[in-house]
């Protein structure tokens, strides 16, 4: 299990990283065929779309947006299947010499599969607003004590 759980740690911040630097591919490979993507006012279904709908929100150029993930709690559902939970920050700025800004603060709420390639999200949710949900089911955070 801490295997999976090491896993899953790389997928959840390889997420931020390669997306902050823009390498859409490999970022979309994070995600099953069918992983479903959420927040706010935007659901993309389907790899390809979730490519290409989180590219169109991201800056021209890398260094002008820096996502940020907190150490997740995890629950691994056998074999194949986990949940995460990650508190994030967004970050933006509007020159390389500018301050960081605090764009967003919230928290992933993912549901994850193996695969031959490593952990995948079947669904990501950026849940930042927590008056305006994003309009898919998922849990905003784990139970507590674990069962």
């Amino acid at each position: 299990m801490n295997d999976a759980i090491h896993a899953i740690q790389q997928t959840i911040v390889l997420y931020g990283q390669l997306l902050d630097d823009l390498r859409m591919e490999e970022w979309g490979r994070l995600f099953t065929d069918a992983a479903v993507w959420a927040m706010p006012g935007f659901v993309f279904e389907g790899r390809e779309a979730i490519i290409k709908g989180v590219r169109a929100m991201e800056p021209e150029r890398p260094g002008y947006v820096k996502h940020l993930a907190f150490t997740p709690v995890i629950r691994v559902d056998g074999k194949d299947r986990a949940r995460a939970w990650t508190d994030l920050l967004f970050l933006t700025r509007d020159s390389f010499d500018a301050p960081w800004t605090t764009a967003i603060a919230g928290r992933y709420c993912d549901e994850l599969v193996a695969s031959d390639g490593g952990w995948q999200f079947a669904l990501r949710v950026a849940d930042i607003a927590p008056d305006d949900p994003p309009a898919v089911s998922f849990e905003r955070g784990p139970q507590f004590p674990p069962l």
